[in-house]
């Protein structure tokens, strides 16, 4: 975590950490109410990120890519996900792989080379270890757990891209920002994931393919 603080400081970025929180989503509703009224929010990048991620681009680059926030209708961006979710509930899925559905990359513990996904783009979903959006569309966005939830770690990402592209119709992409997650990121052993993930489904998937 220190490499992530000190290279945010370098690019003039104040990090929030948010510990001892009851939920992820908690956490982040609270990093979100503690901003959320000073004067400059509006024109404010916020940044959802995990701890455990280290930023391996440059800080030109990093900065140039988050600058598209500032699109009209850009949502979250993230260097990872999917076009499609099905009810299998993971978007890194194989099939979503072999129909050419799954955009950006990422560094995965100590790896040298990227674990490729695909070309960069627009997605229905994005992975939750780096999630980025302009202060004045967050507004719109609804951080809290919903009550079918009954997990409080689990798929607050999916829900959160939901959020932004069905409710508030904006665009979720990847972008090419370089990151090492130093886990695998992978949860489909929890319970609370299973848990969340069939909510979702049953909700929002269950019958077709959710995607753009």
């Amino acid at each position: 975590m220190n490499k992530l603080l000190s290279f945010y400081k370098y690019c003039g970025i104040h990090p929030i950490l948010l510990e001892d929180k009851k939920s992820i989503f908690d956490a982040y509703n609270y990093g979100y109410n503690y901003i959320k009224g000073l004067e400059e929010f509006d024109d404010f990048i916020v940044i959802f990120c995990h701890d455990d991620v280290e930023i391996l681009s440059n800080r030109e680059h990093f900065l140039n890519c988050l600058s598209v926030t500032q699109h009209y209708n850009r949502g979250f961006i993230g260097v990872a996900g999917s076009k499609r979710l099905t009810d299998n509930g993971m978007w890194w899925w194989s099939g979503n792989r072999r129909d050419n559905l799954l955009c950006g990359e990422a560094f995965h513990h100590d790896e040298i080379y990227p674990t490729p996904y695909g070309i960069h783009g627009e997605v229905a979903v994005l992975d939750g270890l780096f999630l980025a959006i302009h202060g004045e569309k967050l507004k719109n966005i609804n951080l809290k757990k919903p009550d079918y939830f009954e997990g409080e770690w689990d798929y607050y990402d999916v829900i959160y891209c939901h959020r932004a592209r069905v409710e508030n119709n904006y665009q979720n992409i990847t972008v090419p920002i370089q990151i090492r997650h130093h886990s695998s990121g992978e949860l489909v052993g929890r319970d609370s994931w299973h848990k969340n993930k069939g909510a979702f489904v049953e909700g929002f998937v269950k019958n077709r393919k959710y995607g753009i």
